[in-house]
């Protein structure tokens, strides 16, 4: 036997090679992208084509399902009427038979509503089956529901991630609620969940019931309560958080903000938060972490903030917590506000480098990005405090995406993070070219950034002796951006 034909009848070999031709999932949002049709009619070729390979090319095929036509189709009593297809007939033992064989095989289902199937479908199927679910081997499940019957159909006790989302209504209250409270119920191994819809209190109590979670995305629409960080504190698996408020301006919270709310098992594990929590009660999010947990915090602020100009005092409060509870573990730091640079220019002082100060004793950090952050405008020398500070960093970040004044930093600058930070390989910042030192005066560096991103670059003069100075300061530079 050829080595070729051996391979081809591997029954351990197949499934791999069958597999290159599925969906990826994206592991940072947990959600795919659309099924190729080629690979789907290729793998539908290959299950037909012999014995050997239609186990192992069906399995593929089903791995992952965009619609659930197919699969109910597989039932001769359901055909369509009108504009939505009907369960009229009755369902033999071996159409339940045939349609198992399939519905085994699926892991992953994308499911977005379109009313295809009359809502009476999904209740007679359920009595039909006895309420046992419909593909017993679901991992992973996305759907935007309208109605309960629908959601409750897909969930299966072998569920690890879930992804919900819909148009924001009032009338999806119920809706929502029973898909939480049955995830709760019915699949005990959740560990990732994503929810971006119309939300209730009684929907939080449902996610404070899934104890194994360990990444939960939040996009709370109708929530304005902060109370939701003690319902959520205490998933002693938690690892990833991504919280964001749909009225950050009229949050509420019912405690003081200098200690944040009293939990009684404060998060055991988590590592990485992202949120547009507002920066009054950054502090108080911090103060609910345990002591060198952190490893990722992101927050994005709305300028809308910066009106009461109380800003720069609550993120200077802020930078001492982190400097005090996560100087050892915090490795990633990004801080943004979405907002105008013109606005921000017009309501804060451009340079408050004392507030920065704590942030300078972050010893594990890696990377850190400002992004349209107010007060970066620093001088040569605050740079050169910071750079020296941060030796270890890895990938650094000033954007602004708009400047109103001409930047701060010059070829000083960029010669002191060449100097004092041998790690960096990524360094984003706004520059002002002049004046332009002379070539010879510029000691040969070590450097090993590759990647300089200029931004807003002012008082361009010469671009070849620019250009020659920035090769002399980073000489392992592969890509330039201006």
């Amino acid at each position: 036997m050829s080595a070729k034909r051996a391979i081809l009848q591997n029954v351990d070999i197949l499934p791999e090679i069958f597999a290159c031709l599925t969906t990826p999932l994206d592991k940072g949002s947990g959600m795919f992208v659309p099924s190729n049709s080629v690979h789907l009619q290729t793998l539908a070729n290959a299950a037909r084509c012999c014995k050997t390979f239609s186990s192992p090319a069906l399995d593929a095929l089903w791995w992952k399902l965009d619609d659930i036509v197919p699969l109910f189709l597989l039932l001769p009593a359901i055909h369509r009427l009108g504009r939505s297809y009907v369960l009229n007939g009755i369902v033999e033992a071996h159409d339940w038979q045939r349609f198992d064989e399939y519905a085994k095989r699926t892991r992953h289902l994308v499911y977005i509503d379109d009313e295809n199937f009359h809502p009476s479908v999904f209740f007679r199927i359920a009595q039909l089956r006895n309420n046992r679910p419909l593909l017993p081997s679901l991992v992973s499940l996305e759907m935007a529901p309208s109605f309960e019957a629908n959601i409750l159909s897909f969930i299966s006790p072998s569920l690890r991630q879930c992804t919900i989302c819909s148009q924001t209504s009032h009338d999806l209250y119920p809706v929502v609620w029973t898909g939480l409270d049955a995830l709760a119920s019915i699949a005990p191994n959740l560990n990732f969940l994503s929810v971006q819809t119309t939300l209730s209190k009684a929907s939080l109590l449902s996610i404070s019931r899934m104890s194994n979670l360990r990444t939960l995305l939040l996009y709370c629409k109708g929530i304005n309560d902060f109370s939701i960080i003690r319902a959520l504190s205490s998933f002693q698996y938690l690892v990833h958080l991504e919280i964001f408020f749909d009225e950050t301006t009229s949050l509420e919270a019912r405690f003081d903000s200098s200690t944040g709310p009293i939990l009684t098992m404060p998060f055991q594990s988590l590592e990485n938060i992202r949120t547009d929590i507002p920066p009054k009660h950054l502090n108080a999010l911090l103060m609910c972490l345990q002591p060198d947990k952190l490893k990722v915090l992101e927050v994005g602020a709305l300028s809308s903030s910066l009106e009461h100009g109380g800003d720069p005092v609550h993120w200077e409060k802020s930078f001492k917590t982190i400097r005090s509870r996560f100087s050892n573990s915090l490795q990633r730091l990004k801080l943004s506000y979405h907002t105008t640079p013109q606005d921000t220019a017009d309501r804060t002082p451009s340079r408050l480098f004392k507030m920065f100060h704590p942030l300078l004793e972050l010893r594990a950090l890696e990377n850190a990005t400002f992004l349209d952050f107010p007060w970066t405008e620093f001088s040569d020398e605050e740079f050169c405090e910071l750079g020296a500070a941060w030796n270890g960093i890895k990938e650094l970040h000033f954007v602004r995406s708009a400047m109103v004044r001409p930047p701060n930093a010059t070829f000083r600058t960029l010669h002191t993070f060449a100097k004092h930070c041998p790690n960096l390989r990524v360094l984003s910042i706004p520059l002002n070219t002049l004046p332009l030192p002379p070539l010879e005066e510029v000691d040969a560096s070590s450097s090993s950034l590759q990647i300089l991103r200029l931004g807003k670059v002012s008082n361009i003069e010469n671009m070849v002796a620019a250009g020659r100075y920035i090769k002399r300061v980073f000489p392992s530079l592969t890509e330039l951006f201006i």
